[in-house]
């Protein structure tokens, strides 16, 4: 995928993060308004200078771990300000209860949406690593079948695999790394 396709998108997908509609409203408009800014760069330095601007870094540190402790944009660090702060008010209810149906509901169509009208199921996890799990524990591997990965990655997404490797013994089929 194209940076700035993949850009564009995590900027349209944070529109549907947020469950709260007064957050949700100021970040829509906040989203809003950086997509009409990096619309109008066409100079590539010059939209690569804007998307730098909505992240925290300290000037001039190059930042290439965004596998582990990678930087959260603005807009992020924004809308979990303004949960916490909600949640704050009501923690009980917040913690516990989670989100009604309706909302997993919306959130669900959203999702599928931004995946392209995909309409499989959709499970929403705390992060990768996490669903990478879940993934790897629920398959029952047989003799012929490979998992192919990279030499890249990241320890969060390989141990899985040699997790079930291990647990489903040589005759699951083939582990393979092949480099990029």
């Amino acid at each position: 995928m194209e940076r700035r396709a993949f850009f564009k998108g995590f900027v349209a997908a944070l529109a549907a993060a947020p469950a709260l509609p007064r957050i949700a409203g100021a970040l829509s408009d906040y989203l809003q308004s950086l997509k009409a800014d990096l619309d109008g760069l066409v100079d590539e330095p010059a939209y690569w200078r804007r998307v730098r601007e909505e992240f925290l870094l300290e000037p001039g540190l190059l930042h290439f771990n965004c596998g582990s402790i990678g930087a959260t944009p603005r807009p992020v660090v924004g809308t979990l300000k303004a949960y916490i702060d909600r949640l704050e008010t009501d923690p009980y209810n917040y913690v516990w209860e989670g989100f009604p149906d309706a909302k997993i509901a919306e959130l669900t169509n959203k999702a599928k949406g931004f995946l392209n009208g995909w309409n499989g199921d959709i499970l929403f996890t705390r992060n990768t690593t996490e669903g990478m799990n879940l993934v790897a524990t629920g398959l029952q591997l047989k003799a012929g079948d490979e998992i192919l990965t990279t030499d890249h990655e990241h320890p969060g997404g390989i141990y899985c695999w040699l997790h079930l490797a291990q647990q489903q013994g040589s005759g699951c089929g083939s582990f393979t790394c092949r480099p990029r």
